[in-house]
């Protein structure tokens, strides 16, 4: 593989370009190539990827071929900006069927909790006959199994995923916004 330095000035990449097609920082870039450190793995597989790419592309030092360049530049970040348009698109339908599966669950948890409380209170606050203390332990039961059927965990992994899924889409959003900036540049 090609270091990163020679593979910049061949095509003409400044450092910012490199390290938005390789998906990392600039300073990771910077380390990369004064050989303080490696490339992260995906963004070495990437830049394999581009170096493939890259062979069967014009070379920007060639006589005329500059425009030809950069339109192969502009259609490669046009392939990646519709790539993470459609990613962008699964991880916010993802979000929304999480979020529509996390609000009754979270609603029927607290429901069954306050229910609950209330059968607990009345316990205290009244003596009840027979009848009404075996249909207040049959609600009871009934309400105990339906917190071990929405436990916790459940509602504390779906409202995770969401927050994760929250998290990647700011990610996305940046990247296409960098994406749109060196397209436009173009």
């Amino acid at each position: 593989m090609e270091s990163l330095k020679l593979f910049r000035a061949r095509y003409g990449f400044t450092q910012q370009v490199a390290a938005t097609l390789l998906d990392v920082n600039l300073a990771q870039v910077a380390l990369a190539e004064t050989g303080k450190r490696s490339l992260p793995f995906k963004a070495s597989e990437k830049m394999r990827m581009f170096e493939e790419i890259a062979e069967s592309a014009p070379v920007a030092d060639d006589a005329g071929a500059g425009t030809d360049y950069n339109k192969f530049l502009k259609q490669e970040y046009q392939k990646e900006r519709t790539e993470v348009i459609r990613y962008a698109k699964e991880c916010e339908y993802r979000l929304q069927t999480l979020q529509r599966k996390l609000a009754p669950l979270q609603e029927r948890r607290t429901n069954a909790l306050l229910s609950l409380a209330l059968i607990s209170h009345l316990r205290l606050i009244r003596s009840l006959s027979k009848g009404e203390l075996s249909s207040i332990k049959k609600a009871e039961a009934d309400l105990r199994r339906s917190l071990r059927l929405v436990p916790q965990s459940t509602i504390d992994k779906l409202t995770f995923e969401i927050e994760a899924l929250e998290f990647t889409n700011n990610r996305i959003d940046k990247k296409l916004t960098e994406l749109n900036r060196l397209i436009d540049t173009m």
